[in-house]
């Protein structure tokens, strides 16, 4: 094979290998991508929980209010119905 030709293929693989193989470095930056991307996970995945907990006590409060307002009213209408039965 002449020379040319071999360090012209010799070029095509080291740049096929340089393309498309994985370093150790590589690797270690995907893991570290990884973990980063993991942790901010993580971390979005408990502010919504507590978001969900602060609505979830709001939603509580609501409706405790709302049934201690019907529960007037029921008691206005049965006082009311009380007074015009007597």
């Amino acid at each position: 094979m002449p020379q040319q030709q071999a360090e012209v293929q010799a070029q095509v693989l080291k740049e096929i290998i340089d393309n498309n193989l994985a370093t150790k470095k590589d690797i270690a930056e995907v893991k570290a991508d990884i973990e980063r991307v993991r942790a901010e996970l993580k971390a979005d995945i408990e502010r919504v929980r507590a978001e969900l907990k602060v609505d979830i006590a709001k939603v509580k409060a609501d409706i405790i209010k709302w049934i201690m307002g019907m529960l007037i009213a029921q008691s206005a209408v049965i006082v009311g119905l009380l007074q015009i039965l007597k």
